[in-house]
Formats: structure tokens, sequence, C-alpha cells
């Protein structure tokens, strides 16, 4: 019975521990975030590099953003890309649209629409509404893949439903290009898409 009581409240001290540590973690996530809002990049590194060491991806994604601006003014795409791409391990959907971003643009990375599209992709199935909205902008200037109206309505409607502002302004562009069949059809693979992901 001794034994069975110890097991028990050693297990409630490893918990709460656990806990503890868990919300001081969070607290130094949101400083940072707070810090980089504000743009004090030194403040945000100072909380970022911990917690990215032992792995959260949130972190990670900060730092790559910090170095992708420039901790000095200095961009630094070696780390960037580094702390970028732990986050994309660790599956963090917000990192991965930005991977497509650096992709994209070729930033640290020589510029590929494909490797671009591939992330843009990964990210917007996840319901990423940035990514969303840079994936119809691919399909509707034909970057990477052959121009589909069809297929960039669709991305661009599910952003815009998810909020991202400029997706709505580049919906009613695609729509002004396309026959009344087309949107049918593209409203048809966005509520598809939605019901997929109930």
């Amino acid at each position: 019975m001794h034994n069975v009581v110890t097991k028990v409240f050693f297990r409630l001290i490893l918990a709460g521990a656990f806990f503890a540590a868990s919300t001081l973690a969070q607290a130094s996530l949101q400083e940072g975030i707070a810090a980089y809002n504000q743009g004090d990049h030194q403040a945000a590194l100072a909380k970022f590099e911990p917690l990215a060491a032992k792995g959260d991806s949130e972190a990670q994604l900060y730092l790559g953003r910090i170095y992708v601006q420039g901790k000095d003014s200095n961009p630094d795409y070696g780390k960037a890309m580094f702390w970028i791409r732990k986050a994309v391990e660790r599956k963090n959907v917000e990192a991965q649209n930005f991977l497509g971003f650096l992709y994209y643009y070729g930033l640290g990375v020589a510029q590929d629409y494909q490797e671009a599209l591939l992330w843009y992709r990964r990210a917007a199935e996840k319901g990423n509404a940035k990514a969303q909205a840079s994936l119809g902008s691919i399909f509707a200037d034909g970057q990477a893949v052959p121009q589909d109206m069809v297929v960039a309505y669709k991305w661009f409607r599910l952003s815009a439903e998810a909020g991202e502002a400029d997706a709505l302004v580049k919906l009613k562009a695609a729509e002004a290009q396309m026959t009344s069949g087309q949107i049918e059809e593209a409203e048809a693979l966005a509520q598809k898409w939605l019901k997929k992901r109930k």
C-alpha cells in the first residue's frame, strides 16, 4: 500500500512540474512574440532561442522570420533556413507556408516555383489561409503549373472564407476572367474541400 501511495505521489509531482514548465515556456513564447511584434528582435531572440533549441516549432518559426528580416538589418538566410526547416520537421503549418514564400521569392535559396508550390500546397491543404491565397496566385499566374483559373478560384475562395483580406480581391479578379460554368465548378471544388475537412 505504501508503494502505491508513493508512486501516485511521485506521479502527481511529475505532472505538476511538467505543467509548470509548460506554462513558463508558453509565457516566454508570448513575451517573445510581443517583442517581435514591437520590432525588438534582440529581446525576441532571447526568448525564442532557448525554446527553439528545445524543439518549440513556434519559436523556431519566429527565429527564421527574424533571420530573414535581418537581426541588425543584415539577413542571415543560412540561420533562417535552419530554423524554418526545424519547424517544418515538427509539422508547423505556418513554417511550411513560410518555406514556400522563401522558395517563391528566392530568399536564402534559389528561386524555385515548383518547390514553392509544394510547400504552399502542403500548408494550404491543412487550412493555412495565406498559403491558400499564394497557391491560388500560382495557379492564376501559371507559375510552375499551367494556368488554371478554376483551381485558382477554389483556393482564393477558401482563403477569403478563412479571413485573408487580399484573397477576396484576388477572387474578384479571377471571377472577371471566368465563365459562369467555371465559377460553378470552382465553387463545387471549394465546397468539396470544406466537407472533406469536417
